[in-house]
């Protein structure tokens, strides 16, 4: 009687936090993330190719979530989930021209990110792995220079360039419930990004004038995540 009286306690606490994942929930999160991309520099009268290089950004960001999860049965929840965020990597290069003491620098930068996704888990026990898929946008700026032996920039020949780039979004993570309403999980995110960013000096450098293109393949972020429900 006592071991059956013990076995009913245990799936009542199970069923109870897997109920718990219901309602609106609102957190913040923090980790590691950025971007990979690739750039290609361009003579700026003829298009001709010239070097070659990859400028990754990457570092810690930190931002706020909103979303809501409903029990549709059998422990499966769905739901919508938002989130922005703010980062702070940043990558720069610098490209040698024709003159050996005359170079470009490149300076790229994480600005913001959005998300918006649709939310898929399984709770069980007082855990809940999930899938997100969505669509994530997110915000660079470009800074290009050109530097003349080492010494400051010359005001004439800098450009500046801020875009949003935006793709499909798949995110892996899970959440535990640490009481009824705190819960506190870790999340993986991959977003695809298509679109190029396109910067240059329009010319200033005459022949050695040059045209940078950034291709962002994907951003990428690791996040704990803690969150507070309201039940519904």
């Amino acid at each position: 009687m006592k071991k059956l009286l013990i076995g009913i306690s245990v799936v009542g606490i199970g069923v109870a936090h897997a109920a718990s994942f219901d309602g609106i929930h609102v957190g913040v999160q923090g980790g590691y993330g950025g971007t990979k991309g690739k750039v290609q520099s361009y003579e700026y009268s003829t298009n001709k190719p010239m070097a070659k290089s990859e400028l990754n950004p990457m570092g810690f960001e930190g931002g706020f979530s909103l979303g809501y999860l409903h029990n549709v049965g059998s422990n499966v929840h769905v739901g919508i989930d938002c989130e922005a965020n703010i980062p702070t990597g940043k990558a720069q290069n610098t490209f040698d021209v024709l003159v050996t003491d005359k170079a470009f620098t490149l300076k790229t930068k994480n600005k913001m990110s959005y998300a918006g996704s649709l939310v898929l888990g399984y709770a069980f026990g007082n855990a809940m792995p999930y899938v997100k898929l969505g669509y994530g946008m997110h915000k660079y700026s470009l800074d290009l220079a050109r530097r003349v032996g080492g010494i400051l920039p010359l005001p004439a020949y800098n450009a500046k360039k801020t875009k949003t780039l935006s793709g499909f979004r798949v995110a892996l993570g899970s959440q535990i419930a640490l009481s009824d309403c705190v819960l506190m999980g870790f999340e993986y995110g991959h977003t695809l990004l298509s679109k190029k960013l396109t910067i240059s000096d329009d010319g200033a450098a005459g022949p050695n004038s040059r045209k940078f293109t950034l291709k962002p393949s994907a951003a990428q972020s690791f996040k704990l995540r803690l969150t507070y429900r309201f039940g519904m």
